[in-house]
């Protein structure tokens, strides 16, 4: 069995979006003096960051999107929570339909 492109965009613009409010909840405790969770959080992130970004390449010459909606799909991971509404925008559209073209 193999994940979908739908599937796996799915899966990383959720945990982006996680990742993001993780990161938030540990820079607000930092500031209340509370306890410095930031390193985990940011290591944790940018890690989730990276891996959006790649599935979003491989998504986007997979799909064949047009170069302005790949740089966009990009561009958002930057934008806290941003990566969800992307991605339930192109669903929406139908360009995240279909599997593979490069499986075997």
């Amino acid at each position: 069995m193999t994940i979908s492109p739908r599937r796996l965009f799915r899966s990383f613009a959720l945990a982006e979006m996680f990742t993001w409010a993780g990161l938030i909840t540990a820079i607000v405790l930092r500031a209340v003096g509370a306890v410095n969770l930031v390193p985990i959080a940011g290591g944790v992130h940018g890690f989730v960051f990276l891996c959006y970004s790649a599935t979003t390449v491989f998504v986007w010459v997979n799909q064949r999107w047009r170069f302005p909606l790949g740089l966009t799909g990009l561009l958002l991971a930057i934008v806290p929570f941003a990566t969800v509404p992307f991605e339930v925008a192109v669903d929406r559209r139908g360009l995240l339909t279909g599997g593979w073209r490069l499986a075997p």
